[in-house]
């Protein structure tokens, strides 16, 4: 969901007892409360934002259609299983993937094997059962290409292509000045912001 900052802002103040300035005041040019913890919020917002969504449980993150992302480079590769995989190369600032298909498989797949997990050797096995097939997908992060991507395993055909990628990235303002965030975190997002500002890390 698209969130604007101001929003943001003014729930943050609201928990903070703050009350935002008169109108009256605009004119003056000593800095308020709202201007100072304005400033503090838009400084959190990445890293705070950014910790939530990879902590989150899975189903907290789905089902939002901030959530996808569009105009992905897609590669196909054959794996030593027979089958292809599709090298999505990540999105700017890719935190975690929601879920995943292509066009071929019979489901998508929301699990993700890192080069540290048990599952990662699977995509090098001769079997596609093991590695990924349309009914089994599996998806592999592979931060050591030279463009980092997440494999997305399964397809028979080098022509298969991607039905969705949907994935959660670092929450950025755009130029409207909001930002896309899990509507299930927002809360807790709200109570972050506000714990570091009352804390002093911000």
């Amino acid at each position: 969901m698209k969130y604007a900052v101001e929003d943001l802002i003014r729930d943050v103040m609201a928990r903070l007892g703050e009350i935002p300035r008169p109108q009256s005041s605009l004119a003056c040019d000593v800095p308020w409360p709202e201007d100072i913890l304005a400033l503090k919020v838009r400084s959190l917002l990445g890293d705070v934002g950014s910790r939530l969504i990879r902590e989150a449980r899975a189903d907290s993150l789905a089902g939002d259609d901030g959530a996808v992302a569009a105009s992905l480079e897609v590669g196909m590769r054959l794996m030593p299983c027979g089958l292809y995989a599709a090298e999505v190369e990540l999105p700017e600032g890719f935190l975690r993937l929601v879920s995943a298909k292509m066009g071929e498989w019979t489901r998508g797949v929301s699990a993700l094997s890192g080069p540290d997990d048990a599952g990662w050797e699977r995509q090098w096995s001769a079997e596609p059962g093991i590695a990924g097939c349309p009914g089994r997908p599996r998806a592999y992060l592979d931060l050591t290409a030279r463009t980092p991507v997440v494999r997305l395993l399964g397809s028979r055909s080098p022509d298969d292509a991607l039905e969705w990628f949907s994935a959660w990235c670092i929450p950025e303002t755009d130029a409207t000045d909001r930002f896309h965030f899990p509507k299930g975190l927002y809360g807790a997002l709200v109570s972050s912001v506000v714990a570091c500002i009352a804390d002093g890390s911000a």
